[in-house]
């Protein structure tokens, strides 16, 4: 704005200047214009006169030459300092138009966020420079919801609809994998273990039914059936592996008994 502004004085100026050369181009005209006319007058008298030199009617033809000289010269000035303010206008109109976007964009530095929410706290402070694409604060809107990285690889799995608890210690609310994503991401510090390679986790996303219970950024535990495996699921699960160890072995006895009877 404060380069705009500059700006637009500046052609201010320059437009000022050019005015008054406008004007004297145009009071030397007239002058110019009733030199040649003089000039062109006395050229046509001397030259219908037999009883005057050759000399004097060259002086006359310089006189005429200059004057002509000095009118084409006058109308080229004005000529070009019109062209000047033309431009200049032009110029100060856009520049004119820039500030008023600007000042409108700008709105005398008030920000107005799109909708209502609760501000971060990461918030920009007085003195700080602010570069293009820069965030001034972070303003959490809507509902509040819960993002859950799942680990893959393990017993349980989840699916979207599934119910869920949400708790983060003596608080507790119910909640809905309302969507699941197929992305994984590295889990946050608080999540990851110590002398272990970085774990990742596929991000899902629980509906709250109380939104009031926790705060935001909250470190949050989810269980719930289909989020963790049951007894049953477990006993079920080590039964399977058991008979698959054990149908496994039972081959590799055989075949080894056979192979011995026909030696």
């Amino acid at each position: 704005m404060a380069s705009l502004t500059a700006r637009a004085a500046e052609t201010t100026a320059k437009q000022a200047e050019i005015a008054i050369r406008l004007e004297v181009a145009d009071a030397l005209m007239k002058s110019a214009h009733e030199r040649l006319a003089q000039a062109e007058e006395q050229l046509t008298k001397i030259t219908a006169s037999r009883f005057v030199s050759d000399a004097f009617v060259v002086n006359v033809s310089k006189e005429r030459y200059a004057a002509l000289q000095e009118k084409a010269s006058r109308q080229a000035e004005r000529k070009a300092s019109l062209e000047q303010l033309e431009q200049l206008r032009r110029s100060q109109a856009e520049a004119r138009q820039a500030l008023e976007n600007l000042r409108v964009m700008y709105n005398d530095g008030r920000i107005r966020a799109p909708s209502d929410g609760i501000v971060g706290p990461q918030v920009a402070v007085q003195g700080d420079v602010i570069k293009h694409g820069d965030h001034l604060m972070h303003v959490y809107v809507g509902r509040k919801y819960a993002i859950v990285y799942l680990e893959t690889g393990t017993l349980y799995a989840a699916a979207v609809g599934d119910r869920v608890a949400v708790a983060d210690g003596f608080s507790e609310s119910g909640g809905t994998v309302t969507e699941i994503l197929p992305l994984s991401m590295p889990l946050p510090s608080e999540f990851q273990k110590a002398f272990r390679a970085p774990t990742r986790g596929q991000i899902a996303k629980i509906t709250l039914d109380d939104e009031t219970v926790f705060p935001l950024s909250s470190k949050i535990v989810i269980t719930g059936r289909g989020a963790l495996p049951s007894i049953d699921d477990v006993s079920r699960s080590l039964k399977t592996a058991a008979a698959a160890l054990r149908t496994a072995w039972q081959r590799s006895f055989g075949t080894s008994e056979a192979a011995g009877a026909g030696r």
